[in-house]
């Protein structure tokens, strides 16, 4: 008898050793079969990519028609800028208005001349500048006297 179960432990640990199943572990052994581990799998959102800070450094203050407007603002190296002067008759189109690139210094200024006709009061004036995927805004104003 010592032999025989000496014989089926040694064909048991030959069978597990050599990777075969003889089906004692399973639903019909009785024996709980081990469930594979969960994984969960992150999921990570994009982050928007953060704001490119603008800083007006000059403001425009008050100008008198006909007289010259300078604004300017410090914001990253190279990074392209655009100015919309808003009117009561709408954006303006004056000369000194185009898009501009940041200096090496982040540097952008702008110098234009008020119409004779505009009408007297508070101007908006917003600025916007982008590089790679940062964009970033800022509103300012200027009266017109």
């Amino acid at each position: 008898m010592r032999r025989a179960l000496l014989a089926v432990a040694l064909f048991v640990i030959a069978a597990c050793d050599s990777g075969s199943s003889l089906g004692l572990v399973g639903p019909s052994s009785g024996l709980a079969t081990p469930e594979p581990l969960a994984t969960e799998e992150a999921t990570v959102e994009p982050s928007a990519p953060p704001d490119l800070p603008i800083t007006v450094t000059r403001q425009a203050g008050t100008v008198a028609r006909g007289a010259a407007a300078t604004l300017a603002i410090q914001t990253a190296n190279k990074a392209g800028c655009r100015i919309v002067v808003q009117y009561d008759s709408g954006p303006s189109t004056a000369k000194g208005l185009a898009d501009k690139t940041a200096d090496s210094s982040g540097t952008v200024a702008w110098k234009w001349t008020v119409g004779r006709n505009t009408h007297r009061g508070e101007v908006p004036v917003l600025v916007s500048c982008s590089l790679g995927d940062q964009s970033g805004n800022v509103e300012t104003s200027f009266t017109v006297k």
